[in-house]
């Protein structure tokens, strides 16, 4: 049982951790906005429909990949020790060459499938810049691969201070770069090049701003071991949860032209920020903490669980309602008229929020051991979306999609709840306590309506 000091310990550390996590979060996203907003006026659609694509390949690569490096060096009991971060260090870069390699190889096969007319007609995968887009771009992967264990060991003690501003002069600098290169030139590569500065300004302060002993090539076979023990689950549900989370872009590309996607992609940028002030505080803040519980106190797991998700729901609803009702009216007024239809689709979009916000069980599963658990609801999740978006694009066309695209993550509910029963980790009240909070967002969207008009 935790003496007192500690539980105010991590309560304090929680708390500050949340507190530079969300400041932090908002700013990025603030500069995220200013750069989309200006972007948007400088270059046509049609860019971001083929960027989308390349960031959810690249994300692709990166997640198919994925051991859960982070994830284990917060869980683990030897998460400082440093043999055991060398050794992760040392897999970290293997697994960005071979990313880079893979990234290489997709560059080289597209343009001959495009050729045997293997890939859809008039979709964004056929465009001739597609290749050469993703050679250059993807090695953003092998850059990042030389970043520091320090961050990660930095988010186990929830002393992420440096991690943020890390963060945000990451996103200044590629922000400036984006913009002067655009200014000059009205094409893709202001965006790739940007891109590609931030990662190695991210790499090269990862190693000289955060504190600690600096990253050696070291081997632990017995680190190594325990790294692919715990990585076995993290990798299938990181391709389960790839193919799930940016499936829409993944079949809107083979479905519509680039110019639709592009417009699509303004809706989800809006809708994946908000969604990403709560994932960063459920990855960066929840699961160390919740991770220390589940080592100290599992007993305690339930209720600090809960205490989490009482500010989980409350925004999640809250901001779904929001858009839900304010969605249009904010697309006027920060978009010019090319992007107008974006305001509809955010709008729908604004509903998978509600279901979003049980991604927090997640990080009990993962403190608790059981990664697998998040492999079997993904699964669940994945084979509902791919049936229901196809099937409704070809019923209801490109509307058809987006409204399957939003509602598809209810599907697993039921799952969702059973693993939580299962786990000690489900109480009905509570699940429903703040839903009121999503007709609040609403009442608040259709007042901001009202007085941007």
């Amino acid at each position: 049982m935790p003496s007192a000091p500690n539980i105010l310990s991590l309560k304090v550390r929680v708390l500050q951790a949340g507190g530079w996590t969300l400041g932090g979060y908002f700013l990025a996203q603030v500069i995220r906005l200013g750069s989309n907003l200006i972007m948007t006026r400088l270059l046509v659609p049609e860019i971001f429909g083929l960027m989308a694509i390349v960031y959810v390949l690249m994300t692709g690569l990166v997640l198919f990949s994925d051991i859960g490096l982070s994830q284990i060096i917060i869980q683990s009991r030897r998460g400082e020790d440093p043999d055991f971060l060398n050794t992760a260090w040392v897999v970290q870069i293997v697994r960005g060459a071979l990313i880079w390699l893979a990234a290489l190889g997709l560059s080289a096969v597209l343009p001959y499938l495009a050729r045997i007319q293997s890939l859809p007609i008039g979709g964004v995968y056929t465009d001739p810049l597609l290749p050469s887009v993703i050679a250059i771009f993807m090695s953003v992967a092998l850059i990042g691969s030389f970043e520091s264990t320090k961050i990660s060991v930095a988010r186990r003690k929830l002393t992420v201070v440096r991690n943020v501003q890390i963060e945000v002069i990451t996103q200044v600098i590629a922000l400036i770069v984006m913009i002067s290169w655009a200014v000059l030139d009205r094409s893709i590569w202001p965006l790739v090049g940007g891109s590609i500065v931030g990662a190695v300004v991210k790499t090269v302060l990862s190693h000289v701003l955060l504190p600690g002993p600096r990253n050696r090539w070291t081997w632990d076979k017995s680190a190594f071991k325990e790294i692919i023990g715990f990585g076995k689950w993290i990798f299938p549900t990181s391709i389960l949860g790839f193919m799930f989370m940016n499936g829409d872009r993944l079949l809107l590309g083979g479905m519509v032209s680039a110019k639709l996607l592009g417009i699509y992609s303004v809706a989800f940028v809006i809708v994946s920020s908000l969604q990403g002030v709560i994932s960063q505080l459920m990855g960066i803040v929840a699961f160390p903490a919740l991770s220390e519980v589940a080592r100290e106190n599992s007993a305690q797991l339930q209720a600090v669980f809960y205490k989490f998700r009482l500010l989980v729901d409350a925004v999640m609803l809250s901001m779904a309602g929001g858009l839900f009702t304010f969605g249009s009216a904010l697309i006027r007024l920060l978009y010019d008229n090319r992007y107008v239809d974006a305001g509809p689709i955010l709008e729908i979009l604004a509903l998978g929020m509600i279901a979003a916000r049980y991604q927090l069980v997640n990080h009990c599963y993962n403190a608790l051991g059981k990664p697998n658990i998040n492999t079997l609801v993904y699964v669940v999740q994945v084979v509902s979306f791919y049936l229901l978006v196809p099937a409704a694009y070809h019923l209801y066309q490109f509307n058809g999609a987006i409204w399957a695209i939003a509602l598809s993550p209810f599907l697993s509910l039921p799952v969702i709840f059973y693993y939580q029963k299962e786990n000690q980790l489900f109480n009905l009240r509570k699940e429903l306590l703040y839903l009121p909070f999503f007709g609040v967002g609403a009442i608040a969207g259709i007042l901001l309506s009202i007085l941007v008009k």
